[in-house]
């Protein structure tokens, strides 16, 4: 890319350049996609693989809460 850009910078270009230019670009984005895929999923994996740290404090601030909700709901079926 940097061989391309120092020959514009010194003429103005064929199509040929110009197709060739495009082209290694469509390239390096693809790459970089292509990368930026293989750090999401191995991410991810980590992620599966050692847990997330949260999860045990969520479900210990929601138990009670789970709790609190089974006996209203019973005693209100007793009133009936």
């Amino acid at each position: 890319m940097a061989e391309l850009e120092s020959h514009q910078s010194n003429r103005v270009l064929t199509e040929e350049v110009i197709g060739k230019k495009a082209t290694l670009f469509m390239e390096y984005e693809g790459c970089l996609k292509n990368e930026e895929v293989a750090w999401r999923q191995r991410s991810r994996a980590l992620w599966l693989k050692e847990g997330d740290r949260n999860t045990s404090f969520s479900t210990k601030q929601l138990m009670p809460t789970r709790d609190t909700t089974i006996l209203i709901n019973w005693k209100y079926r007793e009133r009936l």
